[in-house]
C-alpha cells in the first residue's frame, strides 16, 4: 500500500488526495444529485471509513460539517421510521440494517489516477484540527452511546454494523435512543446556519453519535483518543 493509497482501514483517517478531492466535490453539490441521494438512502450512507472522512473534510475545508449532518439526519429519520418489527425474522433484520452497500468515494478512488492539485487540501484535512476539536469538545455527551461491540465495556447501544452482524439488543432501547438524537441533531444543523442558535456540546454530540451508530465508533476514538480505551474485537450473537 502506498502512502497515497485510497484503500485504508476504517479507523485510519489519514486521507489520500483522491479521497479528499472526491469528498470536496461531493460536498460541493454531487450529494444533492437525486440518484446519488437515493442510492445513499439504500446503503445507509457512505462506507464506514468515508462517512467519517466526509465529516473530517467538511470540518477542515468547509469549516463545519453541514453536509454530513444533513445527509445523516435524513438517514436517521428514515431508520427510525423503517425500524423492523419485533417479529421480523433475524435474517431480514440483518438485511434491513445492512442495506445495499455502496460508496461513491470508494468507486471514485478505484478509477481515479490521482489528484495532485489537492496537495494542500490533503495536508489540511490530515491535520484534523477542527474535526478533533469538534469530537473531543463533546465527548462527555456522546460517550454514553458508544457501541459495546466497538468499544470495550461501551455503555451504549449496538451500532448498525453490529446489528447487521447479528448483535442482540432490545428493539425499543435502540430505536428510542436513535429517536432521542433527532431533536439535538436538528439543533446541530441549525447552529451551522446564519440565523441559528450557537453550537452546544449536546447538539454536536448528536452528530457524533449518529455517525458512530451508522458507521462504527473507531474513528471517533481516533479523533478523541482520550475518550475511552482502544477498540476491542468482539463478535455479535444472533438476534
Amino acid at each position: 500500500m502506498t502512502a497515497d493509497s485510497p484503500v485504508r482501514p476504517p479507523g485510519d483517517l489519514d486521507l489520500s488526495r483522491v479521497e479528499v478531492a472526491q469528498l470536496w466535490w461531493f460536498s460541493d453539490g454531487a450529494i444533492m444529485n437525486p440518484d446519488t441521494r437515493e442510492r445513499l438512502r439504500r446503503s445507509w450512507g457512505l462506507c464506514d471509513r468515508h462517512t467519517w472522512a466526509y465529516f473530517v473534510v467538511e470540518c477542515e475545508l468547509r469549516w463545519q460539517p453541514l453536509g454530513t449532518a444533513t445527509l445523516y439526519q435524513d438517514l436517521l429519520e428514515r431508520m427510525v421510521r423503517s425500524w423492523p418489527h419485533p417479529w421480523t425474522p433475524p435474517a431480514s433484520r440483518r438485511h434491513i440494517f445492512a442495506g445495499h452497500p455502496w460508496c461513491p468515494t470508494c468507486d471514485y478512488a478505484e478509477m481515479a489516477a490521482g489528484a495532485a492539485w489537492f496537495d494542500e487540501e490533503q495536508r489540511k484535512a490530515n491535520l484534523r484540527q477542527r474535526s478533533n476539536a469538534f469530537v473531543a469538545g463533546c465527548q462527555a455527551e456522546w460517550q454514553s452511546l458508544m457501541c459495546p461491540w466497538c468499544v470495550p465495556t461501551g455503555p451504549g447501544i449496538p451500532c448498525r454494523q453490529h446489528l447487521a452482524s447479528g448483535a442482540a439488543a432490545p428493539d425499543h432501547t435502540v430505536r428510542d435512543a436513535l429517536a432521542g438524537l433527532r431533536k439535538p441533531l436538528t439543533r446541530c444543523i441549525r447552529s451551522m446556519t446564519h440565523d441559528g442558535p450557537p453550537p452546544s456540546p449536546e447538539a454536536n454530540a448528536a452528530l457524533v453519535a449518529t455517525l458512530g451508530w451508522f458507521a462504527g465508533w473507531q474513528p471517533a476514538l481516533a479523533l478523541a483518543p482520550d475518550a475511552w480505551s482502544a477498540p476491542a474485537t468482539r463478535g455479535g450473537g444472533e438476534s
